[in-house]
């Protein structure tokens, strides 16, 4: 089972390993690694965590 994540909007999102922050200033459909510790897992500020779309 592949994991993709629906459509990064426009924020600053928080790696959720070292806490680096990355501002998205377009829509996208992926975000790439963090540049600090290379985790694939963010949250908003908010503390949101974007939904998981499973695809088969």
């Amino acid at each position: 089972m592949v994991i993709k994540m629906k459509k990064y909007e426009l924020n600053v999102y928080t790696c959720i390993n070292c806490g680096k922050k990355m501002h998205v200033t377009e829509v996208t459909d992926h975000l790439p690694p963090c540049s600090n510790c290379g985790a694939d897992e963010y949250t908003t500020c908010s503390g949101f965590k974007p939904k998981k779309e499973n695809k088969k």
